[in-house]
């Protein structure tokens, strides 16, 4: 594994010309999968959009014949990563209003990009080789001038989604060893330099997840070796100290100091110092797919098509919400609403829910498919974009 500080002159056969920056960041910001390290998918600043009028919610644009690889949302301007038909990875600024390509921010060579990530003013991607051999974090100024890769060591070519929080970027790579895999890496680095910051044994397979930060404590969903099942390991965020594992069924989430987990007909609220449970609420659906939060909500989909609001204290229903389908795709929150792709035989919808009593406000028909993991709803200043196998943009 090593660091390379990144120059304009040594990339110049593959990193695009440097563009002019935007504006710092000023609010409504997405900054990743799941909008921060925490993965609530919670968004404070929605622009006008918000319970009140969603109502007039609408497709304002689409983009097609793009396969995204990663979103994120900073400066008023939404920041797209895919990967060409020629394997070149990507990242592109758009303006959100429009849909309409400012720029292409970055561009390298023989890459597929995986992931995409703000941090500080800094542009992270996480990409793979064209041959699938070896995972990269990249970085970039929000005009495209490189600052510095990293690339993960050789045999570790699986990954999962890198996560960020403050200057620490978090990722967890190792073999396809499943189930018996015992060599997994979590790894953190430093967002300005890409520095190594520790290196810890995970304790079991993680992909098809990502981190989740908390606090001082980095959480990571893994298969245990050996037919050990499913848990969530917790190391201290500063040096990779291992703090604790507790039993679990699916990536984490946090909110209001606490860790939440879902599947297999139970959703659980974990203590982020210790992993001891603080309570379970059981049903005979499968809960799946990532939760989402707001203020005293915790939401989350089952495979009956229904949407559930908990109580984040006590884990007590607040209202459950049949939408009929599959919620295909991560929740969305903020503005006193929760959103909702779903897929239906025959069409695909969003669907905007009022979040004090779970009443359906909007119904909206989308053409366009998402994939697990990858894809997700950013909501920022008055759009609610889907990030799918199209980029599809609602607004008033």
């Amino acid at each position: 594994m090593k660091t390379t500080r990144l120059a304009a002159a040594v990339l110049a056969a593959t990193v695009a010309t440097a563009v002019p920056a935007q504006a710092a960041p000023t609010g409504g910001q997405w900054e990743q999968f799941g909008r921060d390290g925490a993965k609530t998918h919670y968004q404070l600043s929605t622009g006008g959009l918000h319970a009140g009028s969603v109502t007039g919610l609408r497709e304002k644009w689409r983009r097609t014949g793009e396969l995204p690889g990663g979103a994120a949302y900073t400066g008023g301007r939404l920041y797209l990563a895919d990967t060409t038909t020629d394997y070149t990875g990507r990242i592109r600024r758009l303006n959100p209003a429009t849909g309409q390509v400012e720029a292409t921010v970055a561009r390298i060579r023989n890459r597929a990009f995986e992931g995409l990530a703000v941090a500080g003013g800094t542009l992270l991607v996480q990409s793979v080789d064209n041959q699938r051999t070896r995972v990269f974090v990249t970085a970039f100024s929000l005009g495209g001038s490189p600052k510095w890769e990293v690339a993960l060591p050789v045999g570790e070519y699986n990954a999962s989604h890198f996560t960020v929080s403050g200057t620490t970027v978090v990722i967890a790579t190792g073999a396809i060893c499943w189930p018996q895999c015992q060599t997994w890496t979590l790894r953190a680095f430093d967002t300005a330099t890409g520095a190594a910051k520790w290196a810890t044994p995970l304790g079991g397979y993680g992909a098809d997840t990502s981190s989740v930060v908390l606090g001082s404590a980095v959480m990571h969903a893994i298969t245990r070796p050996n037919n050990g099942g499913q848990a969530v390991a917790a190391f201290a965020l500063d040096t990779g100290a291992p703090l604790w594992t507790a039993a679990a069924t699916s990536t984490p989430a946090g909110w209001g100091g606490a860790v939440f987990t879902s599947g297999a007909g139970t959703v659980c609220s974990l203590n982020a110092g210790s992993g001891t449970r603080r309570w379970c609420h059981d049903d005979q659906a499968i809960f799946y797919g990532d939760l989402a939060f707001g203020p005293e909500a915790v939401y989350l989909p089952d495979q009956d098509g229904r949407l559930l609001r908990l109580r984040p204290s006590d884990g007590q229903v607040v209202w459950t919400t049949t939408l009929g389908g599959r919620i295909a795709t991560p929740l969305a929150s903020g503005g006193g609403t929760a959103y909702a792709y779903v897929r239906y035989s025959g069409r695909n919808e969003i669907v905007a829910v009022r979040a004090t009593d779970g009443m359906v406000l909007k119904r909206v028909t989308i053409s366009t498919t998402v994939r697990p993991f990858v894809d997700q709803l950013i909501l920022a200043e008055g759009r609610l974009i889907l990030i799918g196998t199209s980029v599809v943009a609602l607004g008033l």
